[in-house]
This record gives structure tokens, sequence and C-alpha cells, in this order.
């Protein structure tokens, strides 16, 4: 049986630069990928993608993500860092909430996969994402391609 992908992009588009996971897997669904992989604009849902955990062995979340970093670098964070909140700042109740149920679930029963490429923000406020953030979608397509790529290989 061949694994199976989800690449979930999250934000509010109404938000500034907190769309950027939904513009990121816009720009996913113009390319050709692998049929094991289905993307999804997430926007605010949270507790509604607890059907997703059953149906991947991975799941990519595509975030807006508040580090300390510079605005528009793009990170990759493993299950336990994101878990860890006072390395990461949750940006929004609805990316709260999925992970506080991936946690909760991790604790009860095993969840697939689940890996995170972050996006730093500079603004969240009014409907345009910054420049720093915009000019950040491609490296945050490649990333995601590397990860696909790498988890259908194995």
């Amino acid at each position: 049986m061949s694994r199976r992908l989800l690449v979930l992009g999250v934000g509010n588009p109404l938000a500034g630069d907190d769309a950027v996971g939904i513009e990121v897997v816009k720009r996913l669904k113009k390319l050709e990928l692998p049929e094991e992989v289905d993307l999804i604009e997430g926007g605010t849902l949270s507790f509604q993608l607890i059907n997703f955990f059953d149906n991947y062995d991975k799941i990519v979340v595509v975030d807006a993500v508040k580090t300390g970093r510079k605005p528009g670098s793009v990170v990759r964070l493993e299950m336990n860092e994101f878990f860890d909140f006072s390395k990461i700042s949750v940006l929004t109740s609805h990316d709260f909430d999925f992970f506080t149920v991936a946690k909760v679930l991790s604790m009860i029963r095993e969840i697939p996969e689940i890996v995170v490429i972050g996006v730093e923000v500079e603004n969240l406020s009014g409907f345009e994402m910054s420049d720093s953030v915009r000019k950040s979608i491609n490296e945050a397509v490649k990333k995601i391609l590397e990860e696909i790529n790498h988890s259908l290989s194995k």
C-alpha cells in the first residue's frame, strides 16, 4: 500500500501574512503532484480537521509562524517543536486548536507524522501579505516538494 500525504494550508486570508499557508497550497495546486498527495486549503478550520488523522500517513501543515526569525524566513518544524509553545508562538486560535487536538490524540493513539512548514510573519493586519512573506512563497513550495519526495520515497 502506498503512503498517503496531505498538505494542509491553514490561515486567515483577512489577516495579512496569516494567509501564507493558503497561498502556498494554491501555488501547489498549479503543479502536477503524485496521486498520493492531497492538497487542502484548511483556512481557519481546526477541530473539523481531525477526520484527516485517519486518512494519511503524513500531514504537512503550512502556516504563518512567529519564532523570532527574520520575516519571510521559511522553517521546518517537527511535531515536538510546535508542541513546545515556549519555542514557537502559535499565532491564531485555529493553529492552537489543530495542534492541541494533535497533541491530545498522540497521547491516546497513534497519529500520522506531522511536520510544519512555517513562514515567519511580519504583518497580521489588513488584506495584503507583506513583501517579505510573499517573496518566501516559492521557497515554502520548494520545501514542501522536498518533503513530498522524501516521504514518498520511503
